[in-house]
């Protein structure tokens, strides 16, 4: 005996369209709906006997009993994981932004102690102070600037001053 229309689709409704057996939806397969106790070993076609599944699966079952049904993934649960990972990245995406706005004040910063160490105009470019706080913090960079400002009366060229600070800069970094 077949299961009328209205009763078939109303288990498919009730298991969201969902092959209870391996989650796939239409149109990617055709849905049956199957006996949990196959009809051949005494099974019914109550609601609570009945489940959704694909072809694949329901042709494969036979008329086999499934005893175990795997869970089908809990749409909520996909959805809060989903909002979890979406928090995490706009937390991601803040910190950096307010990283990188930092990092481009100190660098900034340290251009304005270089030229009021050295009386100069003419300033490392912010690839290289960047290059240097990836070895050093703010301090050691400062230090070294201010250790290289004294020594200036040698230091005649742009990058001569450029080299002692990095010279000098790499001696505070290492003690």
């Amino acid at each position: 005996m077949s299961i009328g229309k209205k009763l078939r689709f109303e288990i498919f409704k009730r298991d969201s369209f969902t092959c209870q057996y391996c989650g796939r939806t239409p149109p990617d397969v055709v849905l049956h709906v199957d006996h949990i106790h196959p009809v051949a070993k005494g099974g019914d076609d109550d609601p609570m006997n009945l489940i959704t599944s694909c072809d694949s699966c329901n042709l494969g079952k036979g008329a086999r009993e499934i005893t175990t049904i795997s869970p089908r993934p809990d749409a909520d649960l996909e959805w809060l994981a989903m909002q979890q990972e979406v928090a995490e990245l706009r937390r991601y995406q803040l910190a950096k932004e307010q990283r990188d706005r930092l990092t481009k004040q100190i660098i900034r910063a340290l251009q304005d102690t270089w030229a009021l160490q050295f009386g100069d105009d003419h300033v490392p470019a912010d690839a290289v102070l960047l290059q240097w706080l990836t070895w050093a913090d703010p301090e050691q960079i400062e230090d070294a600037i201010k250790i290289a400002s004294s020594k200036s009366y040698r230091l005649r060229t742009f990058d001569a001053r450029l080299r002692y600070t990095a010279g000098t800069l790499h001696n505070l970094n290492r003690g």
